[in-house]
């Protein structure tokens, strides 16, 4: 199972994330083209400092994204 953009069409959802992370300021400085769909560690920094901002007790698995964090990720998709 690999869920990290390995398979082709693994890669609009992880874009998705990408796109949400930059638009809220957790990718750093960086342009749309950095959402290239593979959750290498990039996305796993962004993830953790989405997670460690907006859902700080709510996990031990940092970086990892779970059903909980697409639904912050959806209510705040702004």
């Amino acid at each position: 199972d690999s869920h990290g953009g390995f398979y082709e069409s693994e890669r609009p959802a992880i874009r998705q994330i990408q796109r949400w992370l930059i638009r809220h300021g957790y990718a750093g400085a960086v342009d749309d083209s950095w959402a290239d769909g593979i959750f290498e560690q990039p996305t796993i920094d962004a993830v953790t400092r989405f997670q460690r901002a907006e859902r700080p007790s709510s996990t031990d698995r940092w970086g990892e994204i779970w059903a909980d964090d697409l639904a912050t990720m959806s209510a705040n998709n702004g």
